[in-house]
């Protein structure tokens, strides 16, 4: 495993699920992005983290543009959305995404993550 990307603009959101992430997967990298375009461009010169969390409202990009920006460039990557939005219509447009492997509602737990540890 190496690394795992927490894409929120909310820094506290960002401490405490790397905090857990870290509990749980000591062996992984934690990195943490409040401005979505940093990680994007990190992935467009090759970056592959093994797993992306990614927020869906943020002012820069919100998720969706960013899963586009994947989607055009043809980039891969297996991405867990996790977001407050409990809105239906955000849960069933991020399962039009290839790289979307789910949907967790925040906040994040333990419980909620372990259902993608197959994808690590």
């Amino acid at each position: 495993m190496n690394e795992i990307w927490l894409i929120d603009d909310d820094r506290i959101q960002n401490l405490i699920c790397s905090k857990l992430l870290n509990r749980m997967y000591p062996e992984a990298k934690l990195v943490s992005f409040i401005n979505p375009l940093v990680p994007l461009q990190k992935l467009l010169n090759g970056g592959s983290p093994c797993m992306i969390l990614l927020d869906i409202n943020m002012p820069e990009m919100n998720g969706f543009d960013f899963l586009e920006n994947l989607n055009l460039r043809e980039i891969s990557a297996k991405i867990i959305m996790l977001s407050s939005s409990i809105n239906p219509n955000d849960i069933l447009k991020s399962e039009l995404y290839p790289q979307v492997l789910g949907y967790i509602t925040k906040p994040l737990t333990k419980g909620k993550m372990e259902g993608f540890n197959h994808a690590l």
